[in-house]
């Protein structure tokens, strides 16, 4: 593992992201890098700046990239285009665009890119229309992605997770209870990160195009 670089996008405080550049670090003796605009990441950019994006890429050179950029927030006074448009950005857009520019710039065989999805992909829940659909769609851009390269035989593999409420991190703050049955106040992050690691250091072409749910089969 030493020759690997781990490029995380969004890495905040009590994040998905920060838990796994901790277990990364913990386990192996490899650089990484976090990016963000939380003012917690190493590097602050502005993510829709191709060039920008582009350039960062090329210097820190990853050869695993972990997305774990989101949102989800409820409608309230919100206009709501707005509201919709804004989840698809964050949610779908933004990762897919880290994901085109780094092909551009050529990852090395064996790349591994990452997003975090959720399993309200598939499960309707009140107040979530913008959250669950772009979720939906986020799922869908890496399937078509990772069938994509592999028909260019790139010797990649993109893929994602579909957790369930993962408790105390920035995006489910305070709220509690869920469907996942021996699990009512979610997912540790510790758990999902102890995933993750484990796929990046020793996952291959198997995981191309896969979604994993992590929920405790929640329906």
């Amino acid at each position: 593992m030493s020759k690997d670089r781990l490029m995380i996008f969004g890495a905040r405080k009590k994040s998905v992201g920060a838990a796994v550049q901790k277990m990364w670090t913990d386990i192996y003796d490899s650089p990484v890098m976090t990016v963000g605009i939380s003012g917690d990441e190493d590097r602050n950019i502005l993510i829709d700046d191709a060039e920008e994006l582009s350039a960062l890429i090329k210097e820190f050179e990853p050869t695993k990239v972990v997305c774990t950029i989101g949102m989800n927030k409820e409608l309230g006074d919100d206009d709501f285009e707005y509201w919709m448009m804004d989840h698809l950005r964050t949610n779908v857009y933004l990762p897919m665009h880290i994901l085109m520019t780094w092909i551009e710039t050529g990852p090395p065989d064996g790349a591994h890119f990452v997003a975090i999805s959720s399993n309200s992909a598939h499960i309707p829940r009140s107040k979530s229309m913008a959250y669950g659909a772009s979720k939906a769609a986020l799922s869908m851009a890496l399937r078509c992605a990772a069938r994509d390269l592999a028909k260019a035989e790139m010797d990649m593999s993109v893929y994602g997770y579909e957790p369930g409420l993962i408790k105390g991190t920035p995006m489910s703050g305070e709220r509690g209870g869920t469907r996942m049955l021996g699990l009512p106040n979610g997912l540790s992050r510790r758990t999902l990160a102890g995933q993750i690691v484990h796929n990046l250091g020793f996952g291959g072409a198997e995981l191309n195009g896969v979604l994993m749910r992590i929920d405790a089969g929640e329906v």
